[in-house]
């Protein structure tokens, strides 16, 4: 069972199939004896924590970053999971706790930094379970506060009709989008669609029925299923031209307002002056997703790093809209 021996060192620690593992200053990783929700009854007797920054860790991390709050613990920082090169390393717990001791990345490429209120409503989220289920997902008014504290929400929101349950899942799978960082190009989000199964055969899986479903299949329909309503098709196919939907600053209508600039990628790519086949639509699902998936990277990064001056601008609407009427209606949204 847990010390009750009071150490001011360093700790590192890992949640394995619900059990906490702890490496102790330099001493070897070994098992606690408990269970995640029989470790956090009690205090850690460390002075600074470290973790992986995973969904198994979520709840450890959110109950960690209270404690540090209340001034009981001077440290809490996470680094991502991609430290452990393969997913059979992130399931040895072992290796797991030797690779947080080995870490030298910057935060912005997955390095250690320090847990801020952002970590904890993002971890809070990915820890309510909303990852459980792979059909329809009807947010609970809990899920629903976390995601409206959610540090990317509140651009996210800009977009229209997007599902809530299914825009949660999505946020809650990728954590943090500085987990997803391609050292030899850091500007790039293609480690982070690749994550979330957005390829052309993951995306005629999530698309079509009947066929196969590939290796991140489930993560590739979450996005899928967040912008992209049934419901709203024919309002948007009513109100698109041959070549596509235009942006009109004031107007409500499906596809047109500023804020259905997903719908605009996906009627325009879908080019409806040729024949329809299912393949084009997958393809313009494949490209919305993409588009979807790059909008919430740089506006949640946008927002971690928004009071760091030394930060690069990531996200300005001006750069990434297409048309100066979303970008007008982004920045009020914001406002």
């Amino acid at each position: 069972m847990l010390s009750t021996a009071v150490d001011t060192a360093t700790i590192r620690l890992h949640v394995y199939q619900n059990d906490v593992w702890c490496a102790r200053g330099a001493a070897p990783p070994k098992w606690t004896g408990c269970q995640w929700w029989e470790y956090i009854k009690h205090e850690p007797h460390a002075d600074r924590v470290f973790l992986m920054g995973s969904a198994a860790n979520a709840l450890l991390i959110a109950w960690l970053h209270k404690l540090k709050t209340e001034g009981k613990l001077q440290s809490v920082q996470v680094a991502s999971p991609l430290i452990c090169a393969l997913q059979q390393e992130r399931r040895n717990p072992v290796i797991t706790l030797n690779a947080l001791r080995q870490v030298s990345l910057a935060p912005s490429q997955g390095g250690f930094h320090e847990t801020t209120a952002d970590d904890r409503n993002s971890y809070t989220l990915t820890a309510m379970g909303v990852l459980r289920r792979s059909d329809f997902i009807e947010p609970t008014p809990k899920v629903l506060r976390w995601l409206h504290v959610h540090p990317a929400w509140k651009a996210v929101s800009f977009i229209r009709h997007l599902h809530p349950g299914w825009c949660a899942a999505v946020l809650a799978r990728i954590i943090d989008p500085r987990w997803y960082v391609d050292l030899q190009h850091p500007d790039r989000g293609a480690k982070l669609a690749s994550y979330m199964g957005l390829d052309p055969k993951t995306q005629v899986g999530a698309s079509l029925d009947g066929r196969p479903h590939w290796r991140h299949h489930d993560a590739c329909r979450l996005v899928l299923c967040s912008w992209k309503q049934l419901e709203q098709i024919p309002d948007v196919l009513q109100h698109a031209k041959p070549d596509g939907l235009r942006c009109i600053a004031d107007s409500e209508r499906a596809g047109e307002a500023p804020g259905d600039f997903l719908w605009r990628v996906w009627a325009n790519r879908l080019q409806l002056h040729k024949r329809l086949t299912p393949h084009r639509v997958a393809m313009a699902d494949l490209r919305t997703s993409q588009r979807f998936i790059q909008f919430v990277r740089h506006v949640w990064l946008a927002h971690l790093y928004r009071n760091d001056p030394r930060a690069p601008a990531t996200f300005t609407a001006q750069d990434f809209f297409l048309h100066q009427a979303e970008a007008d209606a982004f920045n009020h949204h914001m406002l």
